[in-house]
């Protein structure tokens, strides 16, 4: 994605039309989260490892295969969970950092971001109220983001990555043959239990244990992302019987606690 900072003299009065409306996640198949999300997220989502522009990321599985979002909805263009990560919800905003200097920005194909919106973000004056605390969000997360990195970097260095689908090898043919997962991984169980002693404290002292835990535990939660994947196959299917009335709907309320909060970072 390709983002630029916001201007006073191009960008005054505009904010973001669909601030409630994930319709442009559809097709995220990996979401990115950073370590002070995993309480909200660990209950709900299978976390995996992705490979980009030559570094690791870590983030929830959201699809099984490049250009599907399992969790959104087609029919209320929302991201169907309990706890909706944080790179969804500060769309179409980044924070990014110059020479220690911090900008919001905004992506730029991003045609929802107008005059139109009831919710500028920047004024003739500068950032809004809203604006500044959308600023504060991105930035939070950003800065997470790169103190992760550190993490994410020594488990790379250690080698202890397998692709994410030798998961997936007891799944029934009928999903596994619509799996297309590209540069995702999982941790692979036997190399992290024969890690070196100086390895381990490398990882430890980069705050990397955390992380390695927090997937480990997620792959619990398979069962959950093999049921969503199911049921929105039989909703596509459903919907494509004309006259048909439809039959086994995504409801994920059989999954998750509707009561969770999922506003707050």
């Amino acid at each position: 994605m390709s983002y630029r900072p916001l201007s006073l003299s191009g960008d005054a009065g505009k904010g973001f039309l669909s601030e409630q409306n994930h319709k442009f996640s559809e097709s995220w198949s990996f979401l990115p989260i950073v370590s002070t999300e995993f309480l909200r997220a660990l209950p709900w989502f299978v976390f995996g490892f992705r490979e980009k522009e030559g570094r690791l990321e870590l983030g929830i599985v959201s699809g099984l295969r490049s250009g599907e979002n399992l969790y959104f909805n087609s029919k209320t263009d929302q991201f169907e969970a309990p706890y909706v990560p944080a790179i969804i919800r500060q769309y179409p905003f980044k924070a990014l950092r110059k020479e220690n200097q911090w900008f919001l920005t905004v992506h730029t194909l991003e045609s929802g971001f107008s005059e139109l919106s009831d919710k500028p973000v920047i004024d003739v004056g500068g950032l809004t109220p809203y604006g500044r605390k959308v600023f504060q969000f991105t930035q939070m997360f950003q800065t997470q983001y790169e103190q992760d990195q550190r993490a994410l970097a020594e488990i790379s260095e250690a080698d202890l990555l397998m692709p994410f689908s030798s998961l997936l090898s007891y799944w029934p043919e009928s999903i596994r043959e619509n799996i297309g997962l590209e540069r995702i991984y999982t941790l692979n169980p036997k190399k992290y239990k024969t890690l070196s002693g100086p390895t381990l404290a490398q990882l430890q002292e980069t705050n990397a244990l955390p992380i390695i835990e927090a997937q480990r535990l997620s792959l619990g939660n398979l069962s959950i992302l093999k049921s969503v994947f199911e049921k929105r196959k039989l909703e596509v299917q459903s919907s494509n019987n004309q006259g048909v009335e439809r039959k086994n709907q995504l409801d994920l309320e059989a999954f998750f606690d509707a009561s969770t909060d999922t506003l707050k970072f």
